[in-house]
């Protein structure tokens, strides 16, 4: 079996896989479209962690914004319903 040649991939090879990876297409997908096994490129996302774990951390700080916002807003309505609630209980206490 003879071995292929080695490919130096250019900056504009990268932004495609970068890209295509980032659509949810798999590694091996990628690959094929430069005549490749998927473990041949899988050592040019670990080059990219950093990045990807910079854009995660922002996603992260959104979702915990987002959760905040539904806690708060479960607090109130939780609230509310207790007060409408021990309203019902006075207003049903017989004088």
């Amino acid at each position: 079996m003879k071995r292929r040649p080695r490919i130096y991939y250019t900056e504009t090879d990268k932004a495609l896989m970068w890209d295509r990876w980032q659509k949810g297409e798999s590694l091996n997908s990628i690959a094929r479209h430069f005549d490749r096994h998927h473990s041949a490129i899988a050592l040019l996302y670990t080059a990219l962690l950093p990045i990807l774990f910079q854009q995660l951390m922002g996603l992260a700080d959104s979702i915990k914004i987002i959760i905040s916002v539904f806690l708060i807003a479960a607090v109130v309505l939780l609230a509310l319903g207790l007060y409408v609630a021990a309203a019902a209980i006075i207003r049903k206490q017989p004088p």
